[in-house]
Order: C-alpha cells, then structure tokens, then sequence
C-alpha cells in the first residue's frame, strides 16, 4: 500500500522513450506514519516480474530497440 496521495491511484504509466542517470543518493523512500518511537516508516513498494518485463519492453520500443 502506498501512502497518500498515491494511494488513491489505480493506473500507473510509465515514460519509455527515454533514459536518464540519477544518482542512487537523490532517489528517496516513501514515508508513512512514524514508529510510537518516533523514528519514520518507509515503506517498498514492489512490482512485479511481468510488470517490470512489460516496462523493460516499453523502454526498448521507445528508443526503437525493437527491431
């Protein structure tokens, strides 16, 4: 489950016609509530095999791979 606002989303889309480099240090975790402790929750969310197949296919079709 995803936090708010994303949460309410039933459709994600990804954009396959290009590629670009991010540093692995700027991506950040999602945030839920924080432990009774205070420390932050994150949260992982996952996709699957076929899933991650299908974006992979996407990402070769948009920079014309595919052929």
């Amino acid at each position: 489950m995803l936090p708010p606002p994303f949460d309410s989303q039933l459709e994600w889309w990804a954009k396959a016609d290009l590629v670009t480099s991010v540093s692995y240090t700027r991506l950040d975790l999602f945030r839920s509530a924080r432990l009774a402790d205070g420390r932050r929750k994150y949260i992982s969310p996952k996709i699957s095999e076929t899933q991650f197949s299908d974006i992979r296919a996407a990402v070769l079709r948009g920079l014309r791979f595919d052929r």
